[in-house]
């Protein structure tokens, strides 16, 4: 695998490591903010986000409540950034699939569906073009 494609994965693999961590700390936030001048779009714009996170919600507890109710815009974008999945998984961590952090990604997931253009349908790798 060519060298920048290795950094690139290993820079995307450490922002994915700072959301898991239980507080993004001082030091941390100074990491993302030279992450953020990163040469790959992909990983400034996930550096971006988990900064964003950091700035405003760093502790991991109630994290993505807290995002879903007060900081909406940039939950939306979280969940376009890192796929309903994500969510998904830490919404099976809680144990809150009816609580308000589920309603809020379920109108995340309505919000971009209805943003597609009808003509549109998923990618099946599997799918001949037939």
């Amino acid at each position: 695998m060519p060298r920048e494609k290795r950094h690139c994965i290993q820079r995307l693999d450490e922002l994915w490591d700072f959301l898991d961590q239980s507080n993004i700390s001082a030091k941390n936030i100074q990491r993302l903010r030279t992450l953020v001048a990163h040469p790959d779009a992909e990983v400034q714009g996930m550096a971006t986000l988990v900064l964003d996170v950091a700035l405003v919600h760093p502790h991991k507890r109630r994290r993505w409540r807290h995002l879903a109710a007060r900081h909406r815009e940039m939950f939306d974008r979280a969940v376009t950034l890192l796929g309903p999945e994500f969510f998904y998984e830490v919404l099976l961590d809680y144990g809150d699939t009816g609580g308000p952090l589920w309603d809020a990604l379920e109108e995340c997931r309505v919000t971009v569906q209805e943003a597609a253009a009808p003509s549109c349908r998923p990618i099946d790798c599997d799918d001949d073009g037939e």
